[in-house]
């Protein structure tokens, strides 16, 4: 996958404070871990229903931002809250959204335009 972004990167033109790793439950974790490894070219992670290990330290110079989000309905939604207080204890940007009434499904129109929109700040933060 980080093979796929830098050739991306090479062969387009993409703004490189704006690449964020995503997905949802398992592919959220994958993606905390692929952000946290791949500082140099990831800005951000964005993930639903996922739960994340230990964070590694704040680099102040390689910016990393976080997008956490979950259903209140889903069964992790706990160890979700605690991924989110680990990230802001480190000192890590986080926009923490808890959707209502909602367990693992992904995120609505709504909710897809309030990512994109922090995506596109992320060079701001």
């Amino acid at each position: 996958m980080l093979e796929a972004v830098r050739d991306a990167t090479t062969n387009y033109t993409i703004d490189k404070n704006r690449i964020v790793a995503h997905g949802a439950g398992n592919g959220g974790q994958m993606a905390f871990n692929l952000a946290f490894r791949a500082r140099d070219v990831f800005r951000g992670a964005a993930t639903l229903g996922a739960v994340m290990t230990e964070p590694l330290e704040n680099v102040p110079e390689l910016r990393l931002a976080f997008y956490v989000a979950a259903g209140d309905r889903d069964p992790v939604i706990k160890a979700i809250a605690e991924t989110r207080s680990k990230l802001v204890i480190n000192r890590f940007p986080v926009l923490y959204r808890v959707f209502p009434n909602r367990g693992r499904e992904y995120l609505d129109d709504n909710a897809f335009a309030e990512l994109v929109r922090w995506i596109d700040a992320l060079d701001r933060l």
